[in-house]
């Protein structure tokens, strides 16, 4: 296993490796358990069959949209294994994509329906905005 390998494997959320053709390449011990399937049922197998129901979720867009637009994009959903908010993180790169999965917890962004999490990222300032933080205090 090299160094990467080991990081990656200690990092306390869930990350995964596609590659151009959606094909499952890496897969660390907490996607295991995110995903609740073995890397034996991932590996080598295309991400969006082993998981037909996220094709049709606003997840697959993400995923489809950072890498057309070749930029990181993030996108907050309810797991249904945790059956609590969770945050995708996509990141584009040469050889594919990688995905995060960070499970989002106590009263934050994910509670409000209107916040927009590529949207706020790209504008923060470095200040929470009025409106947000009279209801988040």
């Amino acid at each position: 296993m090299t160094l990467s390998a080991k990081i990656l494997e200690l990092i306390p959320f869930a990350c995964c490796h596609l590659n151009e053709k959606g094909i499952v390449d890496y897969v660390n011990a907490q996607a295991e358990l995110f995903l609740a399937k073995k890397r034996t049922e991932l590996m080598g197998f295309n991400f969006w069959e082993a998981f037909p129901k996220w094709k049709s979720t606003a997840c697959f867009t993400v995923v489809e949209s950072a890498l057309s637009e070749h930029r990181t994009l993030t996108h907050d959903f309810i797991s249904e294994v945790t059956l609590g908010w969770a945050r995708l993180t996509v990141v584009p790169e040469s050889k594919g994509v990688i995905l995060t999965f960070q499970p989002i917890s106590g009263l934050n962004e994910a509670n409000d329906p209107d916040w927009n999490t590529n949207a706020q990222t790209d504008q923060f300032s470095g200040e929470m905005p009025s409106e947000y933080e009279a209801r988040y205090r």
